[in-house]
């Protein structure tokens, strides 16, 4: 993933956009520090898809611990339960 600056980024964001649409990534940051990815829409998804998984598997962690069932009940297994 390439790092390019807020200003930078604003000013040549139609070139950016070319760029993301062949599969480029972009790192956007503003002094420094990171504030934004630039990221092709399919990637995007994916990410999102990733975090989503991982919410829910923390959430399965978390009900574990605290009520003791076990780990291997599927999201709708612990829905139709009441247990989220």
């Amino acid at each position: 993933m390439r790092e390019v600056g807020a200003f930078e980024a604003k000013t040549h964001l139609g070139e950016l956009l070319v760029e993301v649409g062949h599969g480029a990534s972009y790192l956007i940051t503003r002094r420094g520090k990171p504030i934004a990815q630039l990221v092709p829409v399919n990637k995007a998804k994916a990410h999102a898809e990733y975090d989503l998984v991982a919410a829910v598997e923390a959430l399965k962690k978390k009900i574990a611990d605290r009520y003791g069932v076990e780990t291997e009940m599927t999201l709708r297994e612990m829905i139709d339960e009441g247990r989220c």
